[in-house]
């Protein structure tokens, strides 16, 4: 009886170290993969503060890139950035610069850039357009860099549900302002990314949608 007792102590002995070894094997395992989704995500705050991860937003590019077979677009203000997906697949990103003042547009001249799910318009070459910017240095040649995305905002489209007209995406004569606030409402690229952004685009813009969130 003695050594029986001796016996099934080793056992136990051998099986509990056998599951510390396992214990150790898979905790590291476990730790890595959850630290590569914390680094995949994608998180942006809603208007009630709380956040949206990648995740949540994978269901609306699922549906309109997926789905639709389409280019959508996704700008995050607060990340300056803009994200092209093409039938549901990320293609480019690319440093943006958004409205002056943060939050929602509310009003015409309030240097706001519109929250929303705009349809693309057109493409317009802007390339001999000129704009005053109203700091003293007069009319600007080329403020809207080689083209113009003009952009859908009506009551239907954006999430104020008042319409705005002149919203768009555009190049800029001042490359450094990129990755701040710094527009009157649209969305700014540098040129030479703009350019790129035209050219993987359909034929002026078709069936193309821009979604801004803050």
């Amino acid at each position: 009886m003695k050594y029986r007792y001796i016996w099934a102590l080793l056992l136990l002995m051998f099986l509990a170290a056998c599951s510390v070894n396992k214990t150790e094997e898979i905790v590291p395992v476990q730790m890595i993969k959850e630290q590569n989704e914390r680094k995949m995500e994608i998180s942006f705050p809603k208007k009630d503060g709380a956040l949206l991860k990648k995740e949540e937003i994978t269901p609306r590019i699922k549906t309109l890139a997926l789905e639709e077979k389409g280019d959508y677009l996704l700008v995050i203000k607060h990340l300056f950035k803009l994200f092209h997906y093409q039938d549901g697949k990320q293609i480019a990103e690319y440093f943006v610069a958004i409205g002056l003042n943060p939050g929602d547009k509310e009003e015409v001249g309030d240097f706001r850039t519109p929250l929303g799910l705009f349809p693309v318009v057109k493409i317009e070459d802007s390339s001999n357009w000129e704009h005053d910017f109203s700091d003293g240095k007069g009319s600007i040649k080329n403020a809207y860099g080689p083209w113009f995305i003009r952009l859908l905002t009506n009551e239907k489209t954006t999430i104020s549900g008042k319409k705005w007209t002149g919203i768009g995406i555009h190049g800029t004569h001042n490359p450094n302002s990129i990755g701040k606030r710094a527009t009157e409402g649209c969305i700014r690229l540098r040129n030479e990314d703009l350019v790129k952004l035209v050219q993987s685009l359909p034929e002026n813009g078709q069936r193309t949608l821009v979604e801004i969130v803050e």
